[in-house]
């Protein structure tokens, strides 16, 4: 009898010593988890949070580099436009001998003073205008055209690249904006800024949209048939008006052919004149036209050029100013 009762007290013991073995395991455990946790929840409290002055330090950063990237851009915009469009200008002056074999000798002389005094006296007029294009459109306006475009292309490239640079520094501050806390002024503020910094993209889009196509000058048309118009009539201004005043100038449905136009203007005080004309017309439509090619050709860059100036300044000047106001 005793001896059960010592093993039932041995027993008794034993779990007890279990009990308390497992309840110190389950204490030690649970003062690390809550040391653990408590470690952790005021090293949270303790972090910094990220604040408007944060935000502006690194919206500084990332508008310095914004701006030197648009800068380097617009330098590469400037070693390209010197080559935009040269190789169909040349094209332009390389073309120019064959086509004035359709202005020069006596009888394609005659016809172009025959058909500018018809042009004068006629309802209709332009004939003059007519065989001009015929004659320079393929050979001299195409490739000018050509050129033209791709100055424009070289403008309309880079003004899409600083707008895709431009929407790029937008998405940046826009991530920066989110790291501030929800529902804080802070968030006004920075997103005052970000309104700021999307007006000056808009901008751009405008440009693109509403002056790249308008403003490379007026037509090459107009610039080389109104000069080589204007040089006929310096060199055979007087045969012109002599013609108008006389009665050999037949005004009919339409100018005569070539082949009447040399018996109508057959007579010796015309024949004459026109011999003395086609003497000195040639050099001045030489010099005439390729000027006028020229003078397109600068025009046009030139107006790229001021194109880009203004997109550049534009960004970096609105820019500029949206982070100075939100600096303050």
């Amino acid at each position: 009898m005793e001896n059960k009762t010592e093993n039932k007290k041995s027993r008794i013991f034993t779990w007890a010593m279990v009990i308390a073995l497992v309840m110190f395991i389950m204490a030690s455990c649970c003062g690390m988890l809550t040391s653990v946790w408590g470690d952790n929840f005021f090293k949270k409290e303790s972090e910094p949070k990220y604040r408007l002055e944060d935000f502006k330090q690194e919206v500084s950063q990332l508008h310095n580099k914004h701006a030197q990237e648009i800068r380097e851009l617009h330098s590469d915009f400037l070693r390209e436009i010197e080559s935009a469009g040269n190789s169909p200008f040349q094209e332009a002056q390389n073309n120019f001998d064959s086509v004035m074999e359709h202005f020069t000798g006596f009888k394609n002389t005659a016809y172009l003073i025959y058909l500018r005094a018809y042009d004068m006296v006629s309802t209709e007029g332009g004939y003059l205008d007519q065989h001009i294009a015929q004659h320079l459109g393929p050979s001299i306006i195409k490739p000018c055209v050509a050129g033209n475009e791709a100055i424009n292309a070289t403008l309309k490239n880079f003004l899409h690249k600083l707008q895709e640079k431009d929407n790029a520094f937008n998405a940046e501050i826009a991530q920066k904006l989110n790291k501030l806390p929800a529902g804080s002024s802070d968030v006004v503020e920075g997103k005052n800024f970000i309104t700021s910094l999307e007006k000056v993209n808009e901008q751009i889009t405008n440009l693109i949209e509403t002056k790249i196509w308008l403003t490379l000058g007026i037509a090459i048309e107009t610039v080389i048939y109104k000069k080589l118009i204007a040089a006929l009539v310096r060199v055979a201004g007087t045969t012109i008006a002599k013609l108008v005043g006389s009665a050999t100038l037949v005004v009919a449905d339409g100018p005569l052919p070539i082949g009447d136009i040399l018996a109508v203007l057959g007579v010796a005080w015309c024949a004459w004149d026109i011999y003395q004309v086609q003497k000195v017309l040639p050099d001045e439509l030489r010099s005439t036209i390729t000027q006028a090619i020229t003078q397109y050709q600068r025009q046009s860059r030139e107006t790229a050029l001021k194109t880009a100036q203004e997109a550049l300044d534009r960004c970096l000047n609105s820019s500029d100013k949206a982070v100075e106001t939100m600096m303050r």
